[in-house]
């Protein structure tokens, strides 16, 4: 009776042992660590999120076409990751802040908590575009330009237009046309372009200096370098600095004076005892419908 219940014991305890060894919730015998193996870039955009990068999940594969005239060689992407870092090559990536030479295909590989890993091909390119302008100097006639050395307070006479761009453009110099030399003569006069929008707000300000020995013709500002897309209204409007009290040089500016030849613009003017900073405010300069000062944009469409 002893030797039976002996065995009844033995074999219960073998079958609680088996039981135990099954019981994969109490003991994690396999060799999944629990890291994730999460490594995808979910959004990958350009200049602050101004240009979307399509990815291609399927081929691992980001596209981007940035505007005419943007550098390459040192752009700072926006990414979204699933994964615990991103690398090119051994500089670890900080989304905004970590610059790359874009020039060619640039290879991003996320690494997973699991260091698993995954390459993205990166191709950014920027537009291509062709000259492009527009010039208008229809009509004849001029306007006082400039300082007064005459005037018993002091006056300054600014000139500003308002030009329709019509294609997504960079816009990249802006000149206006004088009638001939300053008086008086002698001295350089330097004089200044701000670039506003249609809500009057002050874009970029160039400041050029005329030399002494200008008889006439197209001021030139270059270097604006200006993505414009199409449909926008610019207001171009120049000024002697500090013609007021100091730089009391004067000149003509052409305009067709005696017809709406330019039909997607207009010409405003200023002419007071004005300080620079309030030859900067758009609403201290008449408007005129009717007439338009003549001009030259040139850039690249695109």
């Amino acid at each position: 009776m002893k030797k039976r219940i002996l065995t009844i014991i033995v074999i219960g305890l073998l079958a609680a042992l088996s039981g135990a060894c099954d019981r994969s919730d109490l003991f994690d015998i396999s060799s999944d660590d629990g890291l994730s193996s999460n490594k995808e870039i979910t959004s990958f955009t350009f200049l602050g999120g101004g240009v979307i990068g399509v990815i291609d999940e399927a081929n691992s594969t980001i596209t981007a076409t940035l505007p005419f005239g943007v550098d390459l060689t040192s752009l700072a992407p926006e990414f979204v990751t699933t994964g615990a870092s991103v690398w090119v090559g051994a500089m670890e990536q900080a989304s905004g802040t970590t610059t790359n030479n874009f020039s060619s295909s640039v290879a991003y590989t996320v690494y997973a908590d699991d260091s698993s890993t995954r390459d993205y091909t990166v191709t950014a390119t920027a537009a291509t575009g062709t000259p492009y302008e527009i010039l208008y100097n229809a009509g004849s006639g001029s306007a006082w330009f400039g300082g007064d050395s005459g005037h018993a307070t002091g006056r300054n006479v600014g000139h500003a237009q308002a030009v329709l761009i019509d294609q997504n453009m960079l816009v990249e110099s802006f000149a206006f046309q004088l009638s001939g030399s300053f008086t008086p003569g002698g001295s350089d006069v330097p004089v200044r372009l701000n670039i506003l929008d249609a809500g009057e707000t002050i874009l970029d300000t160039f400041d050029i200096v005329i030399p002494a020995s200008f008889a006439g013709g197209w001021v030139t500002w270059s270097g604006i370098d200006m993505n414009v897309s199409s449909g926008t209204t610019l207001i171009f409007m120049a000024y002697v600095i500090d013609g007021t009290y100091t730089n009391e040089f004067q000149n003509s500016i052409s305009a067709n004076m005696g017809a709406d030849g330019y039909t997607d613009g207009q010409r405003y003017m200023a002419n007071g005892t004005f300080t620079d900073a309030q030859m900067d405010v758009l609403s201290n300069y008449a408007s005129y419908p009717s007439n338009d000062l003549y001009f030259h944009l040139q850039g690249v469409s695109y």
